[in-house]
């Protein structure tokens, strides 16, 4: 789905950052889907993408590094549980 341009009015109003989050939840739960399972679920915080860039510059980095961060975390799989305890 495409992103949705509410973000950068935000951002515009407020005049601040965008920070860029990807998750990996889509492996566990599914596209609105009641049910949760029960499992890790990984978040990256990326880069901010700096205040004041055209709409159509930020929703087009905004939705490059999320996604290309997503693929990445979703590649590597589920961390082993053992390494998640420190």
């Amino acid at each position: 789905m495409p992103y949705q341009p509410g973000v950068v009015a935000i951002a515009g109003a407020a005049s601040v950052p965008v920070i860029p989050v990807a998750t990996d939840s889509g492996r566990i739960w599914g596209r609105r889907a009641f049910l949760k399972r029960p499992g890790v679920i990984r978040i990256s915080v990326l880069p901010p993408l700096p205040p004041g860039l055209p709409r159509a510059r930020l929703l087009r980095e905004l939705e490059q590094a999320i996604e290309s961060e997503t693929d990445r975390l979703l590649a590597e799989g589920s961390p082993p549980v053992d390494k998640l305890v420190g």
